[in-house]
């Protein structure tokens, strides 16, 4: 079963990184709500240990993972198992 309707995946080696990334992407979902009459904050997990951050914005879910993470827990797999075309 896929993970949503649209997800992305990205992996860095430092855990520092990681959070950056999410940091901008959190970044970039409230700046698109700019203007909008009700803003809808993004959820965001794993941010103080920076192994394996999630962000679900509603539409979209983003998963940033440090390197041993991605290995471990393998997504592309999950993902694309049931559906082999992928899903966005």
């Amino acid at each position: 079963m896929p993970l949503g309707r649209f997800h992305g995946d990205c992996h860095q080696e430092v855990p520092w990184h990681v959070k950056n990334i999410a940091q901008a992407l959190i970044y970039k979902v409230k700046q698109k709500q700019k203007g909008a009459k009700r803003m809808v904050l993004p959820s965001v997990q794993g941010q103080e240990t920076g192994k394996w951050i999630v962000i679900d914005s509603g539409r979209v879910i983003v998963h940033t993972l440090d390197e041993k993470a991605r290995t471990y827990y393998n997504l592309e797999y999950l993902d694309f198992k049931d559906n082999p075309e992928g899903t966005g």
